[in-house]
């Protein structure tokens, strides 16, 4: 479960190959270290511009659009950058806050991703921006990994790629404390 892996969605389908996989984990925290790569980058006016891709994600069931949190994507206005932002599902609907703005990551440059289940919210930090999203507490004996993904309706332009590595919480917290002092 821990490691690096590369994920390519082929072009014309929404999932990486081994996306249908589930993956359950015990923990109510996960980390990752993710990379867009150039690939990434599409035009906007060829694709719905409000759909999120997805990246990762936490569901506390088997059914994902009842209640989960996950990281979402879509290429910049500009086609320059990666714009990244949490949304959550509650009870079957889902919530994204288009007034928040979205984090700009560019290709191949590492982004830091937790996701926390706490008991009456979904605590994400991205990059050390912090989001907070309330829901029900409810009390899984595990739960469901999700993955990268891209469109709604719409499949992917093109072969898309990106480099996801799930983290230990230790690995997490030295990456976070060496990007501090590289900007200090």
């Amino acid at each position: 479960m821990f490691g690096s892996e590369d994920y390519k969605i082929k072009k014309g389908c929404h999932y990486h190959t081994t996306a249908f996989i589930p993956k359950i984990t015990f923990d109510s925290s996960i980390y990752y270290e993710v990379r867009f790569d150039e690939s990434c980058l599409y035009k906007q006016s060829d694709i719905d511009p409000i759909v999120w891709n997805k990246l990762i994600g936490l569901s506390t069931t088997y059914n994902h659009h009842f209640n989960s949190c996950r990281i979402g994507w879509r290429t910049s206005e500009d086609g320059k950058a990666i714009e990244v932002l949490p949304y959550v599902y509650q009870g079957g609907k889902r919530l994204i806050n288009d007034l928040e703005t979205p984090l700009i990551i560019k290709p191949n440059v590492p982004v830091l991703i937790c996701i926390n289940d706490a008991e009456f919210s979904y605590e994400v930090t991205i990059n050390g921006v912090e989001f907070e999203y309330s829901k029900q507490p409810d009390y899984p004996l595990f739960n469901w990994l999700l993955g990268f993904y891209f469109g709604g309706e719409s499949t992917a332009p093109y072969t898309m790629g990106a480099t996801i590595k799930r983290l230990t919480k230790k690995e997490y917290d030295e990456k976070t404390i060496e990007k501090a002092v590289s900007f200090a």
